[in-house]
């Protein structure tokens, strides 16, 4: 009996199992492009720094009875709002850390109800010129970690 060489036998064993070395090899590329693409560019691709944000909102004195607090930066690129109730407001998510802009507006209207005609709020305690950014003198600085910020509107 002749034996036959081990290149024939290698040759054989390759053709013979040619898919499933395709389908590995396969599988092998996507995982190391997904692993790459998940592991993401380093420290570019976290972002700016940012921190939460909460507060107070306060007309003479008194909390804000209802309103919606509203962060626009400066110079402008990033923003966050939040609704304000019984004077207090959290920023839901993170705000990128810079100074901000900050206005006081009425709340959202209300949806109406079938039939009537839609109401806007024009709430007593927040006087007009804290409505618009180019009026307003409220600033905040947001830095990394926890802000407390507190606005009594004059």
């Amino acid at each position: 009996m002749t034996e036959a060489p081990a290149f024939a036998l290698t040759q054989v064993f390759v053709m013979e199992n040619l898919h499933m070395i395709r389908i590995l090899f396969s599988s092998t590329v996507l995982m190391a492009t997904s692993a790459l693409w998940l592991s993401g560019c380093g420290e570019s691709a976290k972002g700016p720094p940012t921190g939460r944000v909460t507060g107070t909102v306060t007309f003479q004195g008194k909390p804000v009875d209802e309103g919606r607090i509203n962060f626009e930066s400066d110079p402008p690129g990033y923003g966050a709002a939040a609704d304000v109730k019984q004077g207090n407001f959290a920023v839901d998510g993170d705000v990128v850390v810079g100074n901000y802009k900050v206005t006081v507006t009425a709340p959202p209207p209300k949806p109406p109800v079938p039939g009537q005609t839609a109401t806007i709020a024009d709430p007593k305690d927040i006087p007009a010129k804290y409505r618009l950014t180019k009026t307003s003198d409220l600033v905040a600085k947001v830095q990394a970690g926890s802000n407390k910020l507190t606005f009594d509107l004059k």
